[in-house]
């Protein structure tokens, strides 16, 4: 993953898929998954942040990876 100013949360594996693609070169499994793996529906304050900067989503090893930005404030220590 390329550094960042933004802190995000833990990666969370949303899907396993084996083989097939289907035309937008990402595995069969679609954003049902994110619900289900974050633990239910987001906060309308997640849900905003999440429009202005998009989790970060990645294919590794045959799984579907999404990383979400952070809610927290950031601290001294993160800042510096």
């Amino acid at each position: 993953m390329q550094s960042s100013l933004v802190k995000y949360n833990n990666p969370l594996l949303i899907s396993t898929f084996a083989g097939g693609k289907d035309k937008k070169g990402k595995g069969k499994a679609g954003k049902s998954g994110v619900k289900a793996a974050t633990g239910g529906p987001m906060s309308p304050t997640e849900d905003i942040l999440n429009s202005i900067l998009p989790p970060r989503e990645w294919a590794e090893d045959d799984q579907l990876w999404v990383q979400y930005v952070s809610s927290n404030p950031a601290t001294r220590s993160d800042v510096v």
